[in-house]
């Protein structure tokens, strides 16, 4: 969801570039830029244009990068604040969308983590592994590791092959999750290992994080 840095410094003359190219070739990756970047770091608005121009002209990461924006604005409002759920419902619209238009991996992510708490939707967790599980497959490792977290109180070797995909990605929770299962089955029974599995599940909220 990061999606590409600007390759070149940020100059007044780079911003004219840009913004010409947005306004001559409808060039998606330039709005993106322009979005993303601190071309108008005074003129908050001014970028919201040219990253809603990015959505308009189908930039791959353009969708996501707004659900993110709204659902990390969304997260410094209040519980009862009215406008916490309604931002959060216009994160998983975004979500939604990139998934459904660009086979986003990290908005499909996304939305298994608003699933699972409840964020902008009804809390759901299968519709939560639903999504998730649709973004593992695809090799997000975020998303397995969210995948071995919900599956390993009914099934520990799945848990285990889904966290060993992760790893091989350098997930740091899905290797110590791994090196505590081994343990485990080194020194425990399997009940006892059951137990600390679920304990493992316990701590998949600080994993679960927007983005991947």
């Amino acid at each position: 969801m990061q999606g590409p840095q600007p390759a070149q410094p940020i100059t007044n003359e780079r911003t004219f570039l840009l913004c010409r190219k947005v306004e001559v070739d409808d060039d998606a990756e330039a709005a993106y830029e322009l979005g993303m970047g601190h071309h108008f770091e005074t003129n908050d608005a001014r970028r919201q244009q040219y990253l809603a121009r990015a959505v308009h002209l189908g930039h791959k990461h353009a969708q996501a990068t707004c659900g993110s924006i709204a659902y990390a604005h969304a997260m410094t409002l209040a519980e009862g604040d009215p406008k916490r759920r309604e931002t959060f419902e216009i994160a998983v619209k975004h979500f939604a969308q990139a998934a459904r238009d660009m086979d986003h991996d990290d908005a499909t992510h996304d939305l298994g983590v608003c699933h699972l708490h409840g964020r902008g939707v009804e809390k759901n967790e299968e519709k939560a592994e639903e999504f998730f599980r649709q973004a593992a497959l695809r090799g997000h490792a975020n998303a397995q590791y969210c995948v071995a977290m919900l599956v390993v109180g009914r099934d520990a070797q799945e848990a285990a092959r889904w966290c060993a995909n992760a790893a091989a990605q350098n997930h740091e929770g899905a290797k110590d999750f791994l090196e505590k299962m081994e343990k485990q089955y080194e020194k425990e029974s399997i009940r006892d290992c059951m137990a600390g599995f679920e304990s493992g599940r316990m701590s998949m909220n600080q994993n679960m994080h927007i983005g991947g």
